[in-house]
């Protein structure tokens, strides 16, 4: 995700050019002497939402067999007719037709950012359910752990329970977490 993100905002910057649309014959002129790095520029931040949507994709799928219910919509997958009008940017540009090359390459540009700001945003919603579950499986080892220490006997089998069901339900889990550490604190206490 680190190379992900590294990628998110070198593309950022490099496509800040390309927001402006040429007005006037100079302004096209300067566009389509640019086209060429332009091009190449728009079709590495396509490619990386490509990465970025496989990899929201790639997290949904594994979200989907850990979590039940997780909420998540169908993952995104904007990249292909992105790249689809990218295509018919170049085809345009080869036919010199360079005010709706430099139209359709500020809307390319604005779908892309939007595209890899929602991927980004689905694949850290996804990872955040992961995280949850993992952090109430922490919680629980560590309620457990300190339960065995004090000499109490367990209690927290259906907490457990819950977490090791696939897909397991993290609204249950967190309450019968929740409910196995309040029982151990009302008995720690009574010692």
């Amino acid at each position: 995700m680190k190379d992900l993100d590294a990628m998110s905002g070198l593309l950022a910057v490099r496509l800040g050019a390309v927001r402006a649309v040429p007005s006037g014959v100079g302004d096209l002129a300067r566009f389509r002497d640019s086209w060429p790095e332009r091009s190449v520029e728009l079709h590495a931040a396509v490619d990386g939402l490509g990465v970025a949507e496989t990899a929201a994709a790639r997290e949904f799928a594994v979200v989907r067999a850990k979590v039940a219910a997780p909420g998540l919509p169908t993952p995104p997958r904007a990249a292909p007719g992105l790249r689809a009008r990218l295509r018919r940017a170049d085809a345009m540009a080869r036919r010199r037709q360079w005010a709706r090359v430099a139209a359709d390459c500020a809307e390319l540009d604005e779908a892309v950012t939007a595209a890899r700001r929602r991927a980004d945003e689905l694949h850290a919603a996804a990872t955040a359910l992961l995280r949850r579950r993992d952090e109430l499986r922490g919680g629980l080892e560590a309620y457990v752990a300190h339960a065995a220490a004090a000499g109490l006997s367990s209690g927290h089998e259906r907490a457990a329970r819950l977490l090791d069901t696939a897909p397991c339900d993290l609204r249950a889990s967190a309450r019968a977490v929740e409910a196995y550490r309040s029982a151990l604190a009302a008995r720690l206490g009574k010692r």
